[in-house]
């Protein structure tokens, strides 16, 4: 086999190794999709961490109040010190638990979420999912994502892709899932940022 098809063999078992559903874990009831998506206003909140893409706060994504999520399995909002030191209001996750957002609205053109996130006593290690509303109703959450920290300190995850119909123009409704991975782990979220823009980077 050449070199070309190995390295495409391992980065398609890589893609799939995450884009397994996540709908037998997920519990979180259906929600009718929403009527009155626009764009909200951007920031470069990610600028001091050497990410120069405009971002938009999710709704509900700061976490200081439970704004429509849906938390099981030990899952809650709480206050933590964030990275300034402060009180801020984060999402825990343990093993097992799950957070379910509200019906958020992207379009094609948004390819991917970040966030930050900690491990309480140890790593993290939390799963992300996606779900969308097509042909009137949700499909299967599927994985996307793994964000992880090696310890109390708040850690950026990579980008987490939302994987959007491109084919669709206008709004889409999508919830974003947030999974506990691993066993006896207790992980952080804090400021779950969309980026609104395809990025060449990304593609």
């Amino acid at each position: 086999m050449s070199v070309a098809l190995v390295a495409a063999a391992t980065a398609l078992a890589a893609t799939t190794a995450f884009a397994q559903p996540l709908n037998r874990l997920i519990t979180a009831p259906d929600l009718p999709p929403r009527d009155d998506c626009s764009m909200p206003a951007l920031t470069q909140a990610l600028l001091d961490h050497g990410d120069q893409e405009s971002y938009f706060l999710a709704p509900g994504g700061s976490f200081e109040t439970d704004a429509g999520w849906y938390l099981d399995g030990g899952a809650r909002l709480t206050t933590a010190p964030g990275e300034d030191g402060n009180g801020t209001g984060v999402l825990e996750v343990p093993s097992r638990g799950q957070a379910v957002s509200p019906v958020i609205c992207v379009s094609a053109k948004f390819p991917h979420a970040r966030v930050f996130v900690r491990g309480l006593g140890g790593a993290s290690n939390v799963d992300f999912g996606v779900s969308y509303y097509r042909h009137g109703r949700w499909s299967k959450y599927m994985r996307t994502g793994r964000m992880g920290a090696k310890d109390e300190t708040w850690t950026l995850s990579d980008p987490l892709r939302l994987h959007p119909d491109k084919t669709k123009k206008g709004w889409q409704d999508v919830r974003f899932a947030f999974y506990g991975a691993g066993h006896d782990r207790l992980s952080q979220i804090d400021n779950l940022w969309i980026d609104p823009r395809a990025s060449r980077k990304f593609k």
